[in-house]
């Protein structure tokens, strides 16, 4: 993948298209994260400028998004946001990602819902609008990641905690 403005993102999550094409990212909050990409093989200057141009930027508060190229760092990157497939209460199918350790966004139309365990009441307007556009109740859900973490069996189950 070729990295250009268009496969920035802000803070929040890439869009379900990102994921498909690219099933990990990361915020980029650190100088450490600036030397990867390079190291990519990606220009400095062009980085610098693309980094320079997103309205808002404020380092610590809003985050562009970038598709990690090489999976052998995941683990060193702030934010990571990994590709995941859920299974619905009802059995049908959902895809969505997985965001650090507290957080899930199931993909509903163009919209995506999260489920955040820090946010209660975020998460129970998330719930509803997952079972809306089901028609039925959706959890407990399972889900399972995509690569890296796919290879390792990765999974686990949302039950309706708030």
């Amino acid at each position: 993948m070729t990295l250009t403005r268009e496969t920035f993102r802000l803070s929040g999550a890439p869009a379900a298209q990102d994921l498909r094409d690219h099933p990990v990212w990361a915020a980029y909050t650190e100088p450490t994260d600036h030397a990867f990409i390079v190291g990519w093989g990606i220009d400095p200057t062009w980085l610098d400028n693309t980094l320079g141009s997103f309205a808002g930027f404020v380092e610590g508060y809003t985050h562009p998004m970038f598709p990690v190229l090489d999976l052998t760092i995941v683990d060193e990157l702030a934010h990571v946001v990994v590709a995941a497939d859920f299974m619905m209460a009802n059995g049908s199918a959902a895809f969505g990602f997985l965001a650090g350790t507290h957080a899930v966004g199931v993909f509903v139309g163009d919209d995506v819902a999260i489920l955040n365990r820090n946010l209660r009441e975020l998460s129970r307007d998330a719930a509803r609008r997952i079972e809306a556009a089901l028609s039925t109740p959706a959890f407990p859900a399972t889900w399972r990641a995509r690569a890296p973490y796919a290879e390792a069996g990765e999974h686990g189950t949302i039950e309706a905690w708030w």
